[in-house]
């Protein structure tokens, strides 16, 4: 069948790319799949499969949202995820995020026909990262499914999620949520 994919509302550094940001402003940009073939979304504001570097910058109000109709299972074979409202820092990449605000991004997931899973509002990070002295704060991730359909609804990392390496120095992480 036809799936949905959509990555990079703002800015998508594919490989091998260096993305440089300074005193930039990346903000209200969306990543949005829909029923019925909606599967999948990563970074509302940048996905960076390369190099990045952000000094003096603000990631805000970006959004990564599914609107699903697709059967999934977390059990068996789970298809159906929103990610990233902020920022997707893919497997293999390098990033540097410096004296900058990552604030004010969601992740919104909805399934009618199976599982849900929101994730990652402020930073996803399955690459390297060095965070410092910055601030993610007032994300939001949430994922529903229609009530007592017996499907599951899953959120996690309101502001930074971690699968990949992360060093925070000087830097805050308060008032995400789920």
């Amino acid at each position: 069948g036809i799936t949905s994919f959509a990555a990079g509302g703002g800015i998508h550094n594919h490989p091998p790319g260096t993305l440089t940001l300074r005193r930039s402003v990346v903000s209200d940009n969306r990543a949005s799949v829909s029923a019925p073939n909606g599967r999948n979304t990563d970074g509302g504001g940048i996905v960076s499969y390369g190099v990045l570097t952000m000094e003096e910058s603000v990631v805000s109000g970006n959004t990564s949202e599914v609107d699903a109709s697709v059967a999934s299972s977390f059990f068996a074979d789970f298809v159906q995820e929103a990610n990233a409202g902020g920022l997707y820092l893919a497997p293999g990449s390098t990033n540097t995020i410096e004296r900058s605000q990552i604030r004010d991004n969601r992740v919104l997931s909805s399934n009618t026909d199976g599982d849900a899973s929101a994730e990652a509002a402020g930073i996803d990070c399955e690459g390297s990262v060095l965070l410092t002295d910055s601030n993610v704060a007032h994300n939001t991730a949430r994922a529903v499914v229609p009530p007592g359909s017996g499907f599951l609804a899953e959120t996690d990392g309101g502001g930074l999620q971690v699968r990949g390496s992360v060093v925070v120095r000087d830097t805050r992480i308060n008032q995400n949520s789920l």
